[in-house]
C-alpha cells in the first residue's frame, strides 16, 4: 500500500507505519477493512484498482519466469485483491499465506500461475536446509542488519524502550467480536513497556467473517485433539481442511501417513 501511496498522490515512499490499518483474522489469514494515509481514505481507490482490468490480467508468464529464476516467494498482490473485489475485504498476509487457506486458487496448477504465485519446491527447501546446517561462518560474515520483522522493535517496546503499533497474535478478548472469546487472533495493537493492548477490529463482511471462523474453529478443534490426545477428533479437522477434498478412504490414507512421518521420536 505504501507504494500505491507514493504512486497515487506522487510523493517519497512512506514508511509503512505511516499507512494506518484496520486488521482482522487470524494468524496468516488476515484481512484490511479500513486503510488510510495522512487522513485520507485509500479504501476506494483499492476497491478502484481491484476492479481494473490491469489487476485482472493474466499473470501465467510471470509466474514461469519466477519458476526458472527461482524467485519462489514473490507475488503481486493479485489474490489479495481477489478477495477484495469478490468478498469485500483485501487479503493482508500476502499471496502465498492467503491461498493456503483458500482452495480456489490452488485447484490447479494453471490457475495459480495466472495469479503470478508459484509453488516452492519440496526439493529445493530440502537443499537449502542442507546448504546451511553445512555452511560454515567467518566471524566477518557474522554482522546484525535490519530485516523485515519486528521481533527486536517487539522486544524494545516491551522494555520500555518505545510504542508501536503494528498487528499482533493475542488471546481473543473481544478485539474480534466474531470469534468466541480466548482465540488466538490478530488485530492490529499497542506494544509499550510490559505491555500488550489489543485494538478492537472493524467487522469484515459476513463472507470473510466464515472463511475465518471455519479456519479458527479447526485449528481449536486440532488443539483440543492434542490436549486429550485424540486422534479421531485430529482426522475431523484434517478433513475440514479447506485443502482437504480427498474421498474418505484416501483421506484417512494420507492423514495416518502423515502422522506416522511427523511423529515426535525419542
Amino acid at each position: 500500500i505504501a507504494k500505491l501511496v507514493s504512486k497515487w498522490f506522487e510523493v517519497p515512499l512512506p514508511d509503512r507505519r505511516e499507512i494506518q490499518l484496520d486488521i482482522t483474522g487470524v494468524n496468516h489469514f488476515t484481512f484490511v477493512t479500513k486503510a488510510s494515509w495522512n487522513g485520507i481514505d485509500l479504501f476506494p481507490r483499492l476497491v478502484e484498482l481491484a476492479h481494473s482490468k490491469e489487476m485482472q490480467s493474466d499473470l501465467t508468464e510471470v509466474a514461469q519466469k519466477r519458476i526458472k529464476e527461482e524467485k519462489w516467494f514473490d507475488c503481486d498482490q493479485r489474490i489479495a485483491l481477489a478477495l477484495l473485489r469478490e468478498f469485500g475485504a483485501l487479503g493482508a498476509a500476502g499471496d502465498r499465506h492467503l491461498a493456503e487457506f483458500i482452495p480456489w486458487f490452488i485447484k490447479t496448477e494453471e490457475e495459480l500461475f495466472s495469479y503470478g504465485v508459484v509453488r516452492t519446491p519440496y526439493s529445493w527447501r530440502a537443499t537449502q536446509a542442507i546448504e546451511k546446517k553445512a555452511k560454515v561462518f567467518k566471524d566477518a560474515e557474522l554482522i546484525a542488519s535490519l530485516s523485515d520483522e519486528e521481533g527486536v522493535d517487539i522486544l524494545r517496546s516491551l522494555m520500555g524502550d518505545r510504542t508501536i503499533l503494528t498487528n499482533i497474535n493475542y488471546p481473543n478478548n473481544g478485539q474480534i467480536s466474531y470469534l468466541p472469546k480466548g482465540r488466538i487472533v490478530e488485530s492490529m495493537g499497542y506494544i509499550s513497556n510490559n505491555s500488550i493492548r489489543p485494538l478492537v477490529s472493524t467487522d469484515p463482511p459476513l463472507a470473510v467473517q466464515n472463511l475465518i471462523r471455519r479456519v479458527s474453529d479447526t485449528q481449536e478443534m486440532v488443539l483440543e485433539a492434542m490436549w486429550q490426545n485424540d486422534e479421531e477428533l485430529l482426522f475431523r479437522a484434517f478433513l475440514l481442511d479447506p485443502l482437504i477434498d480427498l474421498p474418505l478412504k484416501k483421506a484417512r490414507a494420507l492423514f495416518e501417513k502423515m502422522l506416522k512421518a511427523s511423529a515426535i521420536r525419542y
